[in-house]
């Protein structure tokens, strides 16, 4: 059998035998043969005899084996039973234990129990919880952090949030400021032609100087600056820059202010006295008048010194006020000079230092007139009616044209649907009584453009007595006109809020063109800024109506737009801009409010430009929506 087995090959020596295992290149390996198995059918007695007692012998040594294994279970079981009450004894201390840390959790502050919690609790969850509580913590506080700075911040400034405190030189009440890169910043924004829309409100008037009269412009004086070069005092003024907040107002940089008025309550004089007449409701038009030396019993009280008279727009309170200041712009007095009138809104200065002051009543019908006012009171408070007002109107403002002394010209508006442009020409102009001019005979005419070139915007004009046919060229034109104003130069200008357009004539010419006020007065016209502006540094200076932030405003040569000053507490209208007589001081007041403001620059230099009254009104205000 065994030499039948293909491994007996493989146990010879012969040399010719595979020396790998047959996968080729390997080491000589041989594979053993399996072991001799003896055949079943061989099995003898003896080995029978041996297996019995090899069996006997496993059967006794398990035995003692079980019997060791028992001994062994009832010790483990012993063991067992001792460490069950060892526990239960240690889980009692422990709850013990526990008992003992919360009550002294519970006598911790939050913040230390939230602590002592994180500290001393096992597991990663718990640890997690604690710290997420922590965490939220934080926030919520950081959140009402924000909230106080962000409260305190609305209560300081304004919303914007670019105005900080600062002290104003002079003043008597705290003022706010910025840095001067806010400033600077400011200034940039503020000018290059804004795009904002203003309504714009035009007194062509020189600041500071000497009087002249009979130069013709509207009814404001032409001034030669006195006060000293740039070169001598530092410039602080800086038009546009809004840094400074004092009585509600934003002011430029190097501006202060203070209140001289308010409606319905005693002027304070600067003797420490109040006056005898409370102020009147709605100021509306101003202009300055220098206390005149022909005047005796004022100017010796008061040499150097000069009155604001101011319109009141009201029905109950209507007529005109005057502010009598000394040379060291100290308020001395404040009467009315005219009464028994209403709805006095706009005017204008005449040629020989008097007040027109023209009605406009809140109605349906024109029942409104024109009166020559003296600024200080020295003819009594009775209405003098001129002939101007014909059978009665709406009417607005007062410009005129005295170059030619032997042919003056004086301008009016009327705010109506229908109101034309007039041109009264006297008669008989008597210089040596000119206070008559205005309520003798004389010529009234009508404004007519005609002529208008491919753009709409260019063309000629005329004038005409046809009432009617004055009336239709507004109503088609230039309906609701407002603001009225004369240049030196024979430049009118005038402002109609029905089509929010402002007219520019040449008087000598016969020529007309316009240009839209949506982007404030002047805009995108360089041409018209030079001829009013003298000096490359001058500004013409302008009010506006409508919406928040009303204030005033101001563009130079170089059409560059500035916000002079504007408020976010006094609403609607600014009216009644004017200069003193020296250019020193700058007068406004915010109708609805009732506030007249008196501005001037810490640097103590003149205010070096112009005003221009081409007051504008909003068809959304209540006032000019009442007009038809």
């Amino acid at each position: 059998i065994f030499s039948s087995s293909p491994y007996a090959a493989n146990n010879s020596d012969d040399s010719d035998a595979p020396d790998d295992d047959g996968c080729g290149g390997g080491e000589n390996r041989r594979i053993p043969p399996p072991p001799p198995r003896r055949p079943q059918h061989e099995s003898s007695a003896e080995e029978a005899e041996e297996s019995t007692e090899a069996i006997e012998a496993s059967l006794s040594r398990c035995g003692s084996e079980i019997q060791i294994s028992h001994k062994t279970l009832s010790n483990v079981t012993d063991s067992t039973r001792a460490s069950s009450v060892t526990a239960v004894g240690s889980a009692e201390g422990d709850e013990e234990e526990e008992l003992g840390r919360e009550k002294r959790r519970r006598r911790r502050p939050l913040f230390g129990a939230l602590c002592y919690y994180t500290k001393c609790c096992d597991g990663r969850k718990r640890r997690r919880k604690a710290s997420a509580i922590v965490v939220g913590g934080l926030v919520v506080l950081a959140l009402l952090l924000l909230c106080l700075v962000v409260t305190v911040g609305v209560i300081v400034g304004r919303g914007r949030g670019h105005h900080q405190s600062a002290a104003s030189t002079g003043a008597t009440e705290t003022d706010t400021t910025t840095s001067s890169g806010d400033a600077s910043d400011r200034l940039e924004n503020n000018g290059g032609g804004s795009a904002r829309p203003v309504a714009p409100s035009v007194v062509l008037e020189d600041a500071g100087g000497e009087h002249q009269e009979g130069d013709g412009g509207g009814g404001h004086d032409t001034f030669a600056n006195p006060m000293a070069s740039p070169t001598q005092v530092p410039v602080t003024y800086l038009p546009g820059a809004l840094t400074v907040f004092k009585e509600g107002v934003y002011l430029s940089t190097g501006l202060d202010v203070r209140v001289i008025a308010r409606s319905r309550q005693f002027v304070n004089l600067t003797d420490g006295t109040q006056s005898s007449e409370r102020f009147h409701n709605r100021p509306d038009a101003g202009a300055t008048f220098p206390i005149p030396e022909d005047y005796p019993e004022l100017y010796s009280k008061y040499p150097g010194g000069w009155v604001y008279v101011s319109n009141a727009e009201s029905t109950y309170d209507g007529g005109v006020g005057s502010i009598f200041f000394d040379a060291n712009y100290n308020v001395v007095d404040y009467q009315k000079v005219l009464k028994g009138t209403e709805w006095n809104c706009g005017g204008g200065k005449t040629p020989w230092g008097t007040w027109v002051s023209n009605e406009e009543p809140m109605s349906y019908n024109r029942t409104g007139f024109i009166y020559e006012v003296d600024p200080f009171g020295r003819h009594g408070p009775e209405p003098r009616r001129t002939v101007l007002g014909e059978d009665g109107g709406a009417f607005e403002s007062f410009a005129y044209d005295a170059r030619d002394r032997s042919n003056p010209h004086f301008f009016y508006t009327e705010d109506h649907r229908r109101g034309p442009i007039r041109r009264f020409t006297p008669t008989n102009p008597d210089w040596d009584n000119p206070t008559e001019m205005l309520h003798r005979k004389g010529t009234i005419e009508y404004l007519v453009l005609e002529n208008w070139d491919w753009t709409g915007r260019n063309g000629t004009f005329h004038w005409t007595d046809d009432r009617d046919l004055g009336e239709q060229n507004a109503l088609l034109n230039f309906p609701y006109t407002e603001g009225i104003d004369c240049t030196p130069d024979g430049r009118l200008f005038f402002a109609n809020k029905g089509r929010a357009l402002l007219f520019e004539l040449d008087l000598d010419a016969n020529t007309w063109s316009r240009s839209s006020v949506q982007g404030g007065a002047f805009d995108g016209k360089p041409d018209t800024m030079a001829r009013i502006l003298d000096d490359p540094g001058d500004i013409v200076y302008m009010t506006e109506e409508g919406g928040d932030d009303a204030g005033v405003h101001g563009r130079d040569k170089d059409n560059n737009y500035y916000v002079i000053l504007e408020s976010p507490l006094y609403s609607e209208e600014t009216t009644g801009l004017a200069f003193s007589p020296d250019g020193r001081r700058m007068y406004v007041a915010y109708q609805k409010n009732g506030v007249l403001l008196e501005v001037w620059r810490e640097d103590g230099l003149a205010f070096s430009g112009r005003i221009v009254d081409i007051k504008y009104h909003s068809l959304n205000s209540d006032r000019g929506s009442g007009i038809i």
